[in-house]
């Protein structure tokens, strides 16, 4: 299983979530300061406007890539772009790791970055992170020791506390269990009381930074419910 969740303190330019008040690490704040005395040097007259990227969604795939891969995984992206309806884009994910894993042994970890969309018809609770993993319990079931994170970068998955949710290939048997309908909570969008139930959501609190959400699937590697 590869842990994502160290991503957070080891990006470089972003701040570790630990910390009381979310701030901008040393490297990021030389970089601007040094954009900016650049720019006033050479600019007269009325100010020009000055953009500076200091972070993006490529910025989280390439450190969650580089995680997968000192955790001894093949780690595979799957782009920065990701987006659509989450039951959706969870169908896509697990077709694509079910043609991958047939030919390529494990442990193998595929990657992506973005934001999925939730349409809510139901009551429930949730956001869109949870709604993806949730989702993804049927496409998990068919492939060993498999094992899907979907976290927020800015540390809340639209609900207080909670940044995301891991779910593995023995979730979907474990919420049957416990007498979970997996259809009928997705429908009502109530992926967070689903998810606590089964112990798979992710305690979070504010990173300082927002660069869209980190998306994981790995197999092969013993993965285990954590």
């Amino acid at each position: 299983m590869v842990n994502l969740r160290r991503i957070r303190s080891s990006r470089p330019g972003i701040s570790s979530a630990r910390s009381a008040r979310p701030t901008l690490s040393a490297p990021v704040v030389a970089r601007i300061r040094t954009a900016l005395t650049q720019r006033a040097a050479t600019t007269s007259g009325t100010p020009a406007i000055l953009n500076l990227e200091i972070g993006s969604p490529r910025t989280a795939l390439d450190a969650a890539l580089a995680a997968a891969r000192a955790q001894g995984h093949r780690a595979l992206g799957f782009g920065d772009t990701v987006q659509g309806e989450a039951r959706e884009v969870a169908r896509r994910i697990g077709a694509a790791a079910r043609r991958i894993a047939e030919r390529t042994p494990g442990p193998v970890c595929l990657v992506g970055a973005g934001e999925v969309t939730v349409s809510v018809r139901g009551p429930g609770r949730g956001g869109r992170c949870q709604e993806l993993a949730w989702a993804m319990l049927p496409e998990l079931a068919g492939i060993p020791d498999a094992s899907f994170t979907a976290l927020a970068t800015d540390g809340q998955d639209f609900l207080p506390g909670v940044m995301g949710a891991r779910v593995t290939g023995e979730s979907l048997g474990l919420a049957a269990g416990l007498g979970l309908d997996w259809r009928a909570l997705l429908d009502r969008n109530d992926t967070h009381t689903a998810l606590s139930a089964i112990g798979a959501c992710l305690p979070g609190r504010p990173t300082g930074t927002n660069v869209c959400d980190i998306y994981a699937l790995s197999w092969g590697d013993g993965a285990v419910p954590r």
